[in-house]
């Protein structure tokens, strides 16, 4: 987050006289990535980088965001404890309007940064990675949603691996729960 100090102060009240030496708490740290994220075109493009570098890696080693579970605990009891990282999620984006609304805020952020950048979906990743390479191997950058429309348009295909196409489905309808959850492309 060093590389992001400046975008941090400017952008997010961190304070002047803080150091990279002091701890955060994983809420402190979620609060600041959730800020970055929120003003991600207007950072620097070194911290660009490194904002997404630190979602991807959070995204992979935790199944449930610390700002999710701090915030949904009372609905998480509603969900059965999966032995799949990222399934817990799953249940919440599914139970969406039945949320308690600071459960429902947090769903949102993340499900907001997972519609506009899909391979911060653990489970959607896991399930089509071999996909992926099948039918949209040419894919890069660009554009925020030419990977899940490709994985879209590939979907019904035969060699289509269910458990992909169970992913896209659960993207697809999750991205019709709230208007919040469409890409900035079609607002």
């Amino acid at each position: 987050m060093r590389t992001c100090q400046t975008n941090l102060k400017t952008l997010c009240q961190l304070p002047d006289d803080w150091s990279m030496n002091k701890e955060l708490n994983d809420v402190q740290v979620g609060m600041y990535l959730g800020c970055l994220y929120q003003h991600r075109q207007n950072l620097d493009r070194e911290c660009q980088g490194e904002l997404k570098r630190i979602m991807h890696i959070r995204t992979q080693a935790i199944g449930l965001m610390p700002e999710i579970e701090d915030n949904c605990l009372t609905d998480l009891a509603t969900c059965k404890n999966p032995e799949v990282k990222g399934e817990e999620f799953k249940c919440l984006q599914k139970k969406y309007n039945k949320l308690e609304e600071k459960c429902k805020a947090a769903v949102r952020n993340y499900t907001q940064m997972t519609m506009s950048d899909p391979t911060l979906d653990f489970l959607l990743m896991k399930a089509c990675e071999p996909m992926i390479q099948t039918f949209c191997a040419n894919i890069e950058g660009g554009n925020e949603n030419d990977l899940i429309r490709c994985l879209i348009k590939h979907k019904n295909e035969q060699k289509m691996d269910f458990r992909c196409k169970a992913g896209i489905d659960h993207h697809q309808i999750t991205s019709m729960k709230d208007e919040a959850f469409l890409s900035q492309q079609f607002r």
